[in-house]
């Protein structure tokens, strides 16, 4: 898709709801409220059990509500691209709110620079009942700075690094021909979905990243796996970075490098807290049978690596180079 400066065309924000009532009123209200005006709202509710479809409900034909039986995020995404008509897909939690010129910000950058497939931006947080909101950790996190720009880390990624940190599923922007490319997304993954959007699209295409924060994150007590410091949230995170190397290398060969990596530190981290969840262990179990045996070498040491300051990414670069 290339976009011009007379271009109208409609961007799709695709709100994913699973018993958070308390907050959706707030998110759907959000992106109705944009001062961009080709916009399409799509709440998917994903077999909630609370109040949620009566509030969805109540906003009769304002929204595309898709009301599913519970399967999970990526289900529920796959259930909002399906039926979205827009040519910029724009992600929003149902916990978070948009600013109201988050999307005419992002369109102007699809329009200014036609080539990129993704555009990100960081958000910011802010914890319920307080009244201080502070932005999240930066995305470059070896530069002084984060600033505005063009991103193309394909040919990084290809070689299994990346020094950029996306922000999280509220503040992602896509084209349609980028996502076509990568949905349906694997049912499976679980709430580790973002990630794997972000990895996918960066190899996809070039990309912008526009050093605004356009959304509220608002961090709470149901949050899944942010800002929660416990052995539960400690099993999630491992559980998300081995699933979405098993999937990344199933799914993209060109990431099999930084799969490797990935799978690498879920691997330390299923050591270091004695991993709990039992398809976490079918996936590390999965991936390791799909490798050579020096493949298997090597992600067990670069997994010690992790955990004792040995330099195994230097045997990694030999490997490799």
């Amino acid at each position: 898709m290339v976009l011009s400066m007379t271009s109208e065309f409609c961007v799709s924000i695709i709100i994913n709801n699973y018993n958070y009532g308390l907050f959706l009123r707030k998110a759907i209200d959000s992106a109705l409220a944009q001062t961009y005006q080709l916009v399409e709202v799509i709440v998917v509710d994903d077999g909630s059990t609370d109040n949620s479809r009566d509030i969805i409900a109540s906003y009769s034909d304002q929204v595309v509500a898709v009301l599913k039986d519970n399967g999970g995020q990526p289900s529920a995404m796959n259930a909002g691209f399906e039926v979205s008509r827009g040519d910029i897909i724009a992600l929003l939690d149902s916990d978070d709110w948009f600013e109201p010129n988050k999307v005419e910000e992002v369109v102007e950058i699809f329009i200014k620079n036609p080539e990129i497939s993704w555009c990100f931006h960081p958000l910011t947080r802010i914890r319920q009942g307080d009244h201080k909101p502070f932005v999240a950790s930066r995305v470059f996190p070896n530069r002084k700075q984060d600033v505005s720009q063009k991103c193309d880390f394909r040919r990084r990624l290809k070689r299994g690094y990346l020094n950029f940190y996306a922000p999280p599923t509220s503040g992602l922007c896509f084209t349609r021909a980028a996502l076509d490319n990568i949905f349906p997304l694997p049912k499976k993954l679980g709430n580790a979905v973002d990630r794997y959007l972000v990895y996918a699209a960066m190899l996809v295409g070039k990309g912008y990243f526009l050093n605004k924060p356009l959304t509220t994150q608002l961090i709470h007590s149901q949050n899944h796996i942010t800002h929660q410091d416990s052995e539960v949230a400690d099993s999630r995170r491992t559980r998300h970075k081995v699933a979405n190397a098993y999937y990344l290398q199933s799914n993209f060969l060109d990431l099999r490098w930084f799969s490797h990596r990935l799978f690498s530190r879920g691997l330390a981290m299923s050591w270091q807290h004695s991993l709990k969840s039992t398809d976490g262990q079918i996936f590390i179990r999965e991936y390791l049978s799909k490798l050579s045996l020096l493949e298997k070498v090597l992600v067990r040491l670069m997994a010690l690596y992790q955990l004792r300051p040995w330099k195994m990414h230097q045997i990694y670069r030999a490997y490799i180079n």
